[in-house]
């Protein structure tokens, strides 16, 4: 989250190559990690009936817009790309860079509360409601999920698949299954860590530029 080694330019130090094994090591184990608690979820909730009623039901259910960064192929990212929108069709309704933000984005106030409500300011604020007409959208796993056309991982692709194959539809609008999104995630960002720390470059001793 918050390395200790960054300087403008790069780092003050580089990984070594017995650095690097050991960070693939913990990235294998991480990806198990993750496709065993994907298939804890599945075999004590989705298999579940009464589980699966209260995830599906309409006291958990709100049918918003969602917004998620992906990369150039529509793809969930973390680090780097565009801001995909969906309405509560599932359609995109437009990609923005951060610097557009505010083209984007506006925020709402209420007398009762120092908080600040965010809203889409295409399609503005109806208060809290449901529908196509209300600007309240969601950026969590489940929005990020299906503001995307995807994993960029192969495991991870898969548990997306899966992921929609349960409701039958996107997007998913029952909030409880921000729980399996996240899990899809996890996945996601473990292989994700394999492939980085199998990269050539990630030992490279070219790991500072001075700036100029």
């Amino acid at each position: 989250m918050h390395p200790c080694t960054s300087i403008p330019g790069g780092l003050t130090k580089g990984i070594t190559e017995e650095q690097r094994q050991e960070i693939e090591k913990m990235g294998n184990w991480a990806i198990e990690f993750a496709r065993f608690s994907l298939k804890l979820f599945n075999d004590i909730l989705l298999d579940n009936k009464a589980y699966m009623d209260m995830i599906l039901g309409d006291a958990y259910t709100h049918h918003t817009y969602y917004i998620g960064m992906v990369d150039a192929n529509n793809k969930v990212n973390f680090y780097d790309g565009m801001v995909s929108v969906v309405d509560p069709e599932g359609t995109r309704i437009g990609k923005y860079a951060a610097n557009d933000y505010t083209d984007w984005i506006a925020e709402h106030v209420e007398p009762w509360t120092y908080l600040k409500f965010p809203y889409l300011k295409k399609v503005g604020w109806k208060g809290f409601v449901d529908g196509m007409d209300s600007g309240v959208y969601v950026a969590s796993p489940l929005a990020r999920l299906n503001a995307s056309d995807g994993m960029a991982t192969p495991l991870a692709q898969e548990e997306y698949e899966r992921f929609y194959d349960t409701p039958g539809s996107k997007p998913v609008h029952q909030r409880l299954a921000t729980h399996l999104a996240r899990l899809v995630e996890l996945l996601y960002t473990a292989e994700r860590w394999v492939e980085l720390a199998t990269d050539p470059e990630i030992t490279s001793p070219h790991f500072h530029t001075i700036p100029t």
